[in-house]
């Protein structure tokens, strides 16, 4: 029997079970958190900082698959791809945050996933964005009536109800995909009697407009993109693999690379090394436990541990694993309390708190330096040398820019068109004090002596020494991307300056 057949035969019986399961923690329709601290030790953690119990079956969400965080919202998608609940500040209480249409809830595990938007790359900030099946829906921050954002076309729809409408969704908040929403969609493809599930990877610009990136063989759900300090992996999109037990990584080109193997990968969540947290919760991690009907919260000091590697759960089991980075070595991070059966508790998406992101335009950044692995239309790790000198306000003067890599291609900007500051609170620029350490910006200018070329970037001042700055440049010319290079400076430095 495959599994997602067994998942569907169980749908009845896990909502028996969670009627008797959830009551242990809900009184009278109220549930709470139970705030348990437990340092942080070099042994795995067994026991979360927070337990929050999401009810019974029709009280509250029947399987808890998908999950959105920043500092002030925190919403759960339940199996069936139609109900989404919003979970108050001090996870004392929950309630419907929005119904999406009926489309696609026969399938017998239909999964929504969901994200917020930090307001990058065109999304409008706390906007929310969840999907269906290959529909993704938008909703205000306020919830109410879902309205289609966008459609994925060509796939299979019947396959796609075999396969269980499995999708997932993440925004790019690096940089390397464009800040581009990215979705994912499991489709299934049989030749002859012999079916194989494949997954397919998608961006969405802020217009709804739908680019396929690549293919991934098997169930890849849980999508993040790598901050740019995950050596040799930076800015890369990371899946969990469920159906292959391993951690994939794609390159904003399309390449895949297989990262690290663990058991039934669910999904990737990378811990910066300064944690938000939600609410009053004190907690920076949650994991949803799907069949226990459950979220389970880590607070910063047990995180501290794992900063900068990424957090993988395996679905079937009560195991968290870290993978870590460079070494790309697995530990086991936490085994979260077994409070459904003996076996097969069930584990789907992880999140953490996204934190604001608050425009600065006061203030300029300087510098430049030498960013390896540049990739041009004829050739890869091209070396790639920039200075600048660009205001947070694109109305100021003076903005320059100069890029030249390879043998003799050259990048003049001779128009600032858009600017976005703003402060990371993941790293910190100092020193010196300056109001903001990203800097996102666009313009036009003279490729190789032709104008009309574009380019767009994103700097980063990590502080003292500049070899942990990074850059993200793109040049395209003639509608053909010229130039792409991501990660740290070999050598040079970024100054953010008030």
């Amino acid at each position: 029997m495959s599994k997602d057949i067994k998942r569907g035969v169980m749908l009845l019986r896990r909502n028996k079970h969670l009627i008797s399961s959830t009551r242990l923690f809900c009184l009278a329709g109220l549930c709470s958190l139970a705030l348990i601290h437990t340092p942080l030790l070099q042994a795995q953690i067994t026991t979360p900082h927070t337990t929050l119990s999401l009810g019974t079956a029709g009280q509250g969400p029947a399987g808890p698959v998908g999950i959105a965080v920043s500092t002030t919202q925190l919403l759960v998608t339940e199996n069936g791809c139609q109900t989404i609940y919003s979970v108050n500040s001090s996870g004392t209480a929950y309630s419907v945050f929005a119904t999406l249409p009926t489309t696609h809830v026969s399938a017998p595990s239909c999964e929504s996933y969901i994200a917020i938007s930090q307001g990058l790359g065109g999304f409008p900030a706390g906007e929310v964005y969840v999907t269906q099946g290959n529909v993704i829906y938008k909703i205000a921050s306020t919830g109410g009536t879902p309205t289609v954002f966008a459609t994925i076309h060509g796939l299979n729809e019947a396959a796609l109800l075999s396969a269980g409408f499995h999708s997932g969704i993440t925004f790019d908040a690096v940089g390397t995909f464009g800040y581009n929403m990215i979705v994912t969609v499991v489709d299934e493809t049989t030749v002859g009697d012999t079916s194989t599930l494949v997954t397919h990877v998608y961006t969405i610009s802020a217009s709804g407009s739908v680019t396929e990136l690549t293919t991934v063989g098997g169930r890849a759900e849980g999508p993040e993109v790598s901050p740019m300090t995950a050596k040799p992996y930076g800015g890369y999109l990371f899946l969990g693999n469920e159906t292959n037990s391993a951690v994939d990584a794609i390159s904003s080109s399309g390449t895949l690379s297989v990262v690290a193997s663990v058991p039934e990968a669910e999904s990737v969540r990378f811990i910066p090394e300064n944690s938000c947290t939600y609410g009053n919760t004190g907690s920076s991690y949650f994991q949803t436990e799907y069949r226990a009907n459950e979220l389970v919260g880590f607070s910063p000091s047990q995180l501290s541990g794992v900063n900068g590697s990424a957090l993988v759960p395996d679905e079937d089991s009560i195991a968290i694993y870290a993978v870590n980075f460079p070494s790309k070595s697995v530990s086991k991070f936490a085994t979260v309390p077994q409070t459904y059966g003996t076996t097969w508790q069930t584990q789907e998406g992880g999140g953490i708190p996204s934190c604001p992101v608050v425009p600065v335009t006061t203030g300029f950044m300087t510098g430049g330096g030498t960013i390896p692995g540049g990739i041009t239309p004829t050739a890869t790790n091209v070396e790639v040398r920039h200075g600048f000198e660009l205001h947070c306000d694109a109305n100021r003067a003076p903005n320059n820019l100069e890029i030249n890599w390879g043998t003799g291609n050259h990048f003049h900007l001779d128009t600032l068109t858009s600017a976005f500051c703003y402060m990371d609170p993941a790293f910190s620029p100092n020193p010196p004090a300056a109001p903001f350490n990203t800097y996102i910006g666009k313009g036009v200018g003279e490729y190789n002596g032709v104008k009309g070329a574009t380019a767009q970037w994103t700097f980063t001042d990590h502080g003292e020494p500049g070899r942990n700055d990074t850059a993200i440049i793109t040049i395209t010319s003639g509608g053909t991307r010229v130039l792409f290079v991501s990660g740290s400076l070999d050598s040079g430095n970024q100054q953010a300056h008030k």
